[in-house]
């Protein structure tokens, strides 16, 4: 089955991250390419080869054939378009963070539930390889009972890597920086390697090196329901690299996610006899679940539910914003947020 898909905004997420994740899938189509740019668009519809072009998203929503939109629009955007897009009976994979409110992404499960859609966040990071296998390596049990997980993902900022990054640095348009940006993805990661709820967050955001409306550093301690402890880092001030890590403590032993290309996970366990045991898992490329934008139109042709759902953005987002209030009241914030 074919899923027909109309791309909505055309800046460089959707070119460099999504359409080589959509070329790699036999069952998706792009039919349509919409930005208020006309000539981006037009680009757009050039690279994937002869899609319609759009200025105006309700255009490409009126069309019968688009069975699903992907909007990969500033973060204020996300929400008004998504509800439309479920209005229209489109299927929705929406750019993270999902939006900017907890009040939008109620919208936003509320009017894809009505309308029978499915709604999925696109939090890549779980499809990365390392981190899919570092998934099943957890599932497995191997670990026994994670007591605490520590993650840091962060790079030098949004004007790094795309033209149109002024939107980043405005909290009106992005709701946040670094801490929705690059920590909403290892805050996500975390939340699905755990798998409870979040009851209480501790954050610090603030604006360290940058002169920009928004944060550029943050973090976040959690504790979960179960009493498992987990802590998150991210930035748009690490030169010239960037900096990603995760470290998982359980019962049974430790794995690590380092920048190491031969040996990117080492799990090192303890044996009856009180002995190290040092392993390496094995990632394989692509991982099990290959990239989002492929699941996403997997699901939708095979009737399956996404790996990340609307909920995963919504649970996602509200860490993020627990955290913003923490560090503006120095106050330890309780789950649900009370906005």
């Amino acid at each position: 089955m074919t899923v027909k898909i109309a791309i909505i905004g055309c800046g460089a997420v959707a070119e460099k991250m999504h359409l080589p994740e959509y070329a790699q899938s036999k069952e998706a189509q792009i039919v349509a390419c919409v930005d208020i740019v006309e000539q981006k668009a037009q680009r757009l519809a050039e690279l994937v080869g002869g899609a319609e072009v759009y200025t105006d998203y309700h255009d490409a929503l009126a069309l019968a054939e688009v069975q699903a939109v992907d909007i990969c629009l500033p973060n204020y955007l996300h929400a008004p378009v998504a509800i439309a897009a479920a209005e229209a009976r489109k299927h929705i994979l929406c750019e993270k963070p999902m939006t900017i409110s907890m009040a939008d992404a109620e919208a936003m499960l509320d009017a894809a539930e009505k309308a029978g859609v499915t709604l999925m966040v696109r939090q890549s990071t779980r499809f990365a390889p390392p981190y899919s296998k570092v998934k099943q390596v957890v599932d497995s049990g191997v670990l026994g009972k994670i007591n605490a997980v520590r993650g840091v993902h962060c790079h030098a900022g949004p004007e790094f890597w795309t033209p149109n990054y002024q939107w980043f640095l405005t909290k009106a348009q992005s709701g946040g920086g670094a801490m929705l940006d690059m920590g909403i993805h290892i805050c996500d990661l975390i939340l699905w390697l755990v798998g409870r709820n979040v009851v209480e967050i501790t954050g610090f955001a603030g604006t360290l090196e940058k002169d920009i409306e928004v944060d550029d550093n943050g973090m976040t301690l959690m504790r979960f329901d179960d009493g498992t402890f987990a802590f998150f880092q991210a930035s748009w001030s690490v030169k010239p690299m960037g900096d990603s890590s995760l470290t998982i403590h359980g019962e049974r032993g430790v794995l690590r996610l380092r920048r190491d290309p031969e040996h990117p996970i080492v799990l090192e366990l303890r044996t009856e006899e009180g002995l190290p045991d040092i392993q390496y898992p094995e990632v394989t490329f692509p991982g099990p679940w290959g990239t989002a934008c492929g699941h996403f139109v997997e699901c939708l042709a095979q009737g399956k539910e996404p790996m990340v759902s609307g909920e995963d953005g919504k649970r996602a987002l509200e860490v993020i914003l627990a955290t913003f209030k923490s560090s503006e009241t120095g106050q330890t914030i309780r789950l649900p947020l009370e906005e």
